[in-house]
């Protein structure tokens, strides 16, 4: 199934045939709840609502999704724990020590939305395609095996990065390494277009990624390069901070294929069953960079990878 914020304030499914269908009412939201709320009630109380949903999607009619204005399926979470360097790069890069950072939930934007370039001294800005896991069970320390019991589903998420220097991934204040200044810039998390449930995506490393730029297939590759698998990270990540209903999760990138981000751009990325997510992007000071994949910067999440 596939749940969709929209509108503001709307939460919806969306069938075979790209109908939205408002189920708000449905979720039985009290008086002042908003769309963050509404949607943690859904995620935790599933298994008394989907029959609902169900009913819904073949009686209730829907509305063109391209009609509506999409937000991110999960609009407000309490925290999007990202995690980094978590590809082998088709063998290039050993194992590696878990790394995570947080990005703030203002830095959200849906499908149909629009990265906003801040007018910092940055080199570039570039995407990271990624996997969004979405927590529908409250979760503390869980127990090895357990990682997979707590994810409600999954959905499409890029990682915008301002990038200071090639020599370093990002933005550097005062001379030291900042991924929270690089990374956590409002309309710097796109994310959906949907959060469709888990037993439908069902395996998600049998997944693959893509990502175009204007038309041009930048990142293509398998979930299965990924070095520690979906419960692993969700399982280590749980051990640091308590997980709450509708907490993200994303996977990392493989680095292969990356390039920057200028105004005008067309942003797409697909990962099966997911649907696609598009977005443009916006720099009111007109900024290029040459459109090729940077190797340098491959080359130095390599280095520092090996380190």
């Amino acid at each position: 199934m596939k749940l969709a914020c929209f509108n503001n304030t709307r939460l919806g499914l969306v069938d075979n045939d790209d109908q939205i269908i408002d189920v708000t009412d449905l979720a039985e939201p009290l008086a002042g709840h908003n769309l963050q709320q509404i949607v943690e009630k859904v995620l935790g109380h599933w298994s008394g609502i989907r029959p609902k949903f169900e009913a819904a999607l073949k009686l209730r009619k829907g509305v063109p999704v391209h009609t509506v204005s999409l937000m991110a399926p999960v609009p407000d979470p309490s925290k999007i724990l990202c995690y980094g360097l978590n590809f082998s790069e088709y063998g290039m890069v050993p194992p590696l020590d878990k790394e995570i950072f947080i990005k703030p939930a203002s830095s959200l934007i849906g499908s149909g939305g629009t990265v906003v370039l801040p007018g910092v001294d940055a080199s570039l800005f570039y995407h990271e395609a990624e996997l969004g896991i979405v927590i529908g069970k409250p979760a503390h320390k869980l127990a090895k095996g357990t990682g997979m019991d707590v994810i409600f589903g999954y959905t499409n998420y890029i990682d915008v990065t301002a990038q200071a220097a090639l020599s370093n991934r990002v933005i550097m204040p005062n001379g030291r390494r900042s991924l929270f200044t690089g990374k956590s810039w409002d309309t710097f998390s796109p994310m959906g277009p949907y959060l469709v449930t888990a037993d439908e995506v069902g395996d998600p490393l049998s997944l693959q990624v893509r990502f175009w730029l204007n038309g041009i297939l930048r990142q293509d590759f398998p979930m299965n390069d990924i070095v520690f698998t979906i419960a692993d990270l969700v399982e280590h990540v749980s051990h640091i901070t308590s997980l709450k209903i509708g907490d993200v999760i994303t996977t990392g990138t493989n680095h292969t294929g990356l390039c920057a981000l200028q105004h005008d751009d067309q942003v797409v990325q697909e990962i099966d069953k997911l649907r696609k997510l598009k977005v443009t992007v916006s720099d009111s000071l007109r900024r290029t960079w040459p459109r090729e994949p940077f190797k340098e910067l491959l080359e130095n999440i390599y280095k520092m990878a090996k380190r």
